[in-house]
């Protein structure tokens, strides 16, 4: 315990001298977060805090390897995991830089954390079975790959999303690095108590200057490196063995970041956005215009992170009656942050105005429907049916109208002008066939 301390100890004194000197230096560079609508501070503020966690993270694990046998026993024996996490872990911190100090696309930018991601599977971090309740085991199989990749970037990116306010993101990556200390601490694991102390210190030290007022940030670069050591930690967590992993213990763990992620995604995805697409509706966001102020809103999502680390160390640690009470946690802290983020609200609006809208249509055709029936009679030729179904168009408030002439190939379109072209599926289709199709 006392080496782990020092390796705390040591990572929050390197971060606590490093932070200063990466913020001078970023603002002589001009390396700093310009304020636009999307972000909450006022001013130029460097986003260079990653650079100052990852050498911070580094100082006591290689000091400590190179001064203490036991450590470095525990490295070199399992030298292919930490070649694996330094190779990724190196670059997944360029991409973030990159993306910090130029700008990446968002596809380049998921590419190259697949690569990242690919790395730590080559090195042995895979997810080729999963803990299931009861104790049973789901086989991966040749999925194993995919599965992984998924959950690493899912996990990095997680991370990154949340990072939207001053201390956000790395106390969340805090609380849960202490749940994977205790971890690695009761199935005798040093390398995963080494990496977990030794990243805390960081965090900890970066802290002094990223709580709020923040006067650097962590940067794409920081919420990456932080999202992918988590990921990795959860695969190896030295329990049982490398190749079966309990995921559900992680995944209530890091509730915060992965809930808001999938509120994100759904919520993209019900708006027919892009998935990639920035917005303001996120957790944090939506916090702050319910009135919090900026400390408040990142206490608040705290005080959810703690209570879901708990709830996760119930999961794996506790009684039956324990685990019951775990879940139900989970469940309050679901619809807690689905309420909050206006989720429930969101789909329930968007049912009514569906609604709303199919009765409104409904009524104007129920008044339309006999002087339609008069005027449909009255047409002679095929101009005259086109010129019904234009009148019938616009009076209706129809979009489009496909008339089938024999054949789907003989197909005619006609498109009411009022309207713009758009590829959203249609709220109500009517098939009316035609009797004489000449």
């Amino acid at each position: 315990m006392i080496t782990f301390a020092t390796a705390f100890l040591v990572a929050l004194l390197v971060a606590g001298v490093l932070t200063p000197l990466v913020r001078h230096l970023s603002y002589r560079l001009g390396f700093y977060d310009p304020p636009d609508e999307r972000k909450v501070h006022a001013r130029l503020i460097p986003r260079t805090g990653g650079v100052a966690i990852v050498l911070a993270f580094l100082a006591p694990i290689v000091g400590i390897a190179l001064t203490e046998a036991r450590i470095g026993d525990a490295i070199y024996s399992n030298s292919s995991y930490v070649l694996g996490m330094i190779v990724g872990g190196l670059l997944i911190i360029g991409v973030g830089l990159a993306d910090d100090l130029r700008g990446l696309g968002a596809k380049r930018k998921l590419l190259l954390q697949v690569l990242a991601a690919t790395v730590a599977y080559a090195a042995g971090f895979r997810i080729e079975a999963v803990s299931l309740p009861l104790g049973n085991l789901l086989d991966m199989g040749v999925f194993s790959y995919v599965v992984t990749v998924v959950w690493i970037v899912g996990i990095v990116n997680a991370m990154n999303l949340i990072d939207g306010l001053d201390g956000l993101a790395a106390g969340i990556g805090l609380f849960v690095l202490v749940l994977n200390f205790v971890q690695g601490w009761y199935y005798s694991s040093i390398l995963v108590c080494m990496l977990a102390a030794s990243l805390a210190g960081a965090i900890v030290g970066f802290l002094v200057y990223n709580f709020n007022p923040a006067s650097i940030f962590m940067g794409d670069s920081g919420s990456m490196l932080i999202g992918y050591v988590l990921a990795l930690g959860s695969i190896n967590s030295g329990q049982k063995s490398s190749t079966t992993v309990a995921l559900l213990t992680p995944i209530v763990a890091m509730g915060v970041p992965i809930m808001d992620t999938l509120f994100s995604m759904v919520r993209r995805f019900l708006e027919r956005r892009s998935m990639f697409s920035p917005d303001r509706g996120h957790i944090h966001h939506r916090l702050l215009e319910m009135g919090l102020t900026h400390r408040r809103v990142v206490l608040v999502l705290y005080g959810f992170s703690v209570v879901l680390v708990l709830a996760a160390s119930l999961l794996q640690f506790g009684r039956t009656w324990q685990v019951g009470v775990a879940l139900l946690t989970l469940v309050a802290v679901l619809f807690a942050f689905a309420r909050i983020v206006g989720f429930v609200d969101y789909v329930r609006g968007r049912r009514e105005r569906r609604m709303g809208i199919r009765q409104r249509h409904a009524e104007i055709l129920r008044k339309l429907v006999y002087d339609a029936l008069v005027r449909a009679d009255r047409a002679r030729s095929g101009g005259e049916a086109l010129e019904f179904l234009r009148w019938f168009m616009e009076a209706a408030e129809i979009k489009f109208v496909e008339v089938h002439c024999g054949t789907p190939a003989g197909a005619v379109l006609l498109r009411n002008e009022k309207y713009p072209e758009q590829r959203r599926k249609p709220l109500l289709v009517t098939e009316i066939p035609l009797l004489d199709p000449a």
